[in-house]
């Protein structure tokens, strides 16, 4: 130990090794059909990883059902050709043995002929059985080989809409996928279906068809319309799979066009608006028959591109067009925007605070807002309009007393809508210079407008406030473990103080370590540990944040969502309905680690800092020599290395910090991963509870 060494005299960890536990988190893909009408039981096929053994099925809210029907998992060539070489030394043994043990392998080689006759082919698993044929489309993909059949009971009351659906497995409980309960009649296409329709599915109107489309596939439907019906035909396709992490442009992007009898093309969609999932309104010129046809618009598929086409008769729809542009409501309190309000000198007047509720209603308008502004005032300018499902692609400018431009904003992020991916809602703080009128001008930057390119303007003081979300929104633990979670703070209006985190509606007294958002963070991870004596079962969480601004405290409650990926790049944080915490499976791993002393653990910049982990249980002897890591450490602090005693039986990590990268006063918290000792597979033996820490000066 060099003289730039600090030793860490307190223990902050301790733990005691008596087996291994599996990091494989069962994924859910997609789910085929993706919904069904109310009063019918659906089957239903789910594509995904780590899915083995699923037990049971946990839906949000009430009316839904379900039980585990089957389990498949495709085998690559690869395990096939293992299975082959195993037959023939299991066929090369059997006549040797006796009693138990030829039976055992007796077992044993049957088991491998009925895997693959599931698989497809004959008893040598060389050649493919008759009639059956590997689907030359399907692309292979580990993330969605393994496939479980559910059978779903939908109670006729059950209330319609999306509801989230989760699968039980022995590794956890799986991350949720969208599934929708519908009104109308239901079917699922039948192929072949790329050329011309399936001759006895002639549609009957409204309905609702599930269909998945792979590589290159086409899907036809055939329509009997009469002459001054309006055909409505919406798809629901990137609403049920949001992202995908390695397709461009991310999602699904489907694509409608209607025929006439002759295959002369009438009307091509692939979008609605600004809403990806397109929107195809026809109104029929004379009675006869028409071909609907869906597909991606560059050709693409596989198994999760999964759509619900719903079709229905215009003139009879009951409810509004079921188009994604409907824009912001009118709230109480809202100033409506009166016209003509076109240029500086006609421009309605208001007092801060205000909210006003106007539309842009011609191409090329501009609304202009005229306020009195005093040196040094901080105000905030904001539309809400695309987040409000608006097609208005907002602009606003400032302009101070002599009309010249102050600030202009076109785009701002709001990490908070992960679902959108062209913020098209303006913002921007700003500091008047000046004493005199001020004025604010909205309009559309692409020159669009119309009735439906409405807004709510938001001119008022800075109103310093935050948001929370939780990743993951499903976390999986054994009774006595610690997984890493990830609170993400969204400041608002220049708020740029701490926020204490804490749980809520917690009657299993979980632990959470690391609760502390610093000033300046827009994030922090953070753990939670089970206690030893948890019962097995799903639990749903409350996590909650407070801060203190302007002398008041604030509390907000942390949205679950998932931080999915979209195109191999963008991450956006999903929000979904429950945080569920699921316990369950044994523990193969004692850990345990003390809680911290009185405030962070101190990290000098530019020298080492040694963490001391011990063996909790001198009576067990640490079986194996494990590796580990941070989790997610920021730039700057590094694992330079750990040194693992067994005669001691522990372990002395040493923590670096580079002062270059990461300054004197940064905080947050120390997550140490847990690793076999094995470099060619990744097998996580555990996490231990986070340990606040701030780095000082040497």
């Amino acid at each position: 130990m060099t003289r730039h060494t600090r030793t860490l005299t307190r223990v902050v960890g301790l733990l005691l090794f008596t087996g291994s536990l599996c990091t494989a988190e069962p994924h859910i893909g997609y789910v085929y059909p993706a919904g069904g009408q109310q009063g019918s039981t659906v089957e239903l096929l789910v594509g995904g990883q780590f899915l083995e053994d699923a037990s049971g099925v946990v839906y949000t809210g009430k009316g839904l059902r379900g039980s585990i029907v089957g389990y498949f998992k495709e085998l690559t060539r690869q395990e096939i050709n293992r299975l082959r070489n195993r037959r023939e030394k299991l066929e090369q043994t059997v006549q040797k043995e006796e009693g138990e043990k030829r039976a055992t392998t007796e077992a044993e080689l049957a088991e491998i002929l009925a895997e693959f006759t599931r698989q497809g082919y004959d008893e040598s698993g060389k050649k493919r059985l008759k009639g059956v044929k590997r689907d030359p489309r399907k692309q292979p993909n580990a993330q969605l080989r393994e496939q479980v059949t559910l059978r779903c009971r939908i109670d006729a009351t059950a209330a319609p809409g999306l509801r989230e659906l989760r699968l039980q497995t022995p590794k956890g409980l799986s991350n949720a996928i969208m599934f929708h309960v519908g009104r109308v009649p239901e079917i699922r296409e039948s192929e072949p279906n790329d050329r011309e329709p399936v001759e006895d599915q002639h549609l009957a109107l409204p309905a609702v068809v599930n269909g998945q489309v792979l590589p290159g596939d086409i899907d036809r439907f055939r329509i009997a319309a009469t002459q001054g019906q309006r055909l409505v035909c919406k798809v629901a396709a990137r609403s049920l799979v949001p992202y995908l992490a390695d397709a461009v442009p991310g999602w699904f992007q489907a694509a409608l066009t209607l025929y006439d009898a002759d295959g002369k093309e009438l009307l091509f969609v692939d979008d609605d608006h600004f809403d990806p999932d397109p929107l195809l309104v026809y109104d029929i010129p004379a009675d006869g028959d028409y071909i609907l046809e869906i597909r991606d618009a560059i050709y693409r598929g596989r198994e999760d591109f999964t759509y619900r086409l719903t079709m229905a008769d215009g003139v009879t729809l009951t409810g509004p067009l079921p188009t994604a542009a409907h824009g912001p409501v009118r709230q109480k309190g809202d100033v409506a925007e009166r016209e003509p309000n076109d240029t500086p000198e006609q421009a309605q007047s208001v007092v801060l605070p205000v909210m006003l509720h106007g539309t842009i209603a011609q191409p090329g308008e501009w609304d202009v807002f005229a306020f009195d502004g005093r040196p040094g005032q901080s105000i905030v300018v904001e539309t809400i309009a695309r987040r409000a499902d608006s097609p208005l692609d907002s602009v606003v400018q400032l302009r101070g007393p002599g009309g010249n431009v102050l600030e202009v904003n076109d785009d701002h992020v709001d990490r908070g809508q992960g679902l959108v991916t062209h913020h098209a809602d303006s913002y921007f703080l700003r500091k008047l210079p000046f004493e005199g009128r001020y004025t604010v001008h909205v309009g559309d930057i692409q020159g669009k407008g119309s009735e439906r390119h409405a807004y709510r303007l938001r001119i008022s003081p800075v109103q310093p406030d935050f948001e929370l979300r939780v990743t993951p929104a499903t976390l999986s633990i054994p009774p006595g473990g610690t997984v890493p979670l990830t609170v993400h703070l969204l400041r608002r209006d220049g708020f740029a103080g701490g926020v204490s985190l804490a749980l809520d509606n917690n009657p299993g007294r979980f632990r959470l370590d690391g609760g502390f958002i610093p000033p300046g963070s827009d994030k922090v991870q953070a753990t939670l540990t089970v206690p030893w004596k948890s019962e097995a079962g799903n639990r749903s969480l409350a996590l909650l944040g407070r801060a203190t601004i302007g002398g008041e405290t604030l509390t907000r409650q942390a949205v679950a969502a998932e931080d999915r990926m979209q195109a191999f790049l963008w991450r956006h944080l999903v929000p979904v309905e429950d945080w569920i915490v699921s316990v369950g499976g044994k523990s193969r791993m004692f850990l345990k680690a003390d809680r911290p002393p009185k405030g962070p653990l101190l990290l000098p910049a530019g020298t080492n800092t040694v963490v001391v982990l011990r063996n909790g249980n001198p009576k067990k002897p640490i079986r194996a020599r494990p590796r580990f890591e941070l989790q997610d450490p920021p730039e700057g602090m590094t694992l330079s290395k750990s040194v693992f005693r067994a005669k001691n039986k522990e372990a002395a990590l040493h923590i670096a910090i580079d002062p270059d990268k990461l300054a004197p006063g940064s905080r947050g918290n120390l997550i140490i991963t847990i690793l076999a000792n094995n470099k060619k597979t990744r097998k996580t033996l555990g996490t231990l509870p986070a340990v606040p820490y701030k780095v000082t000066i040497r």
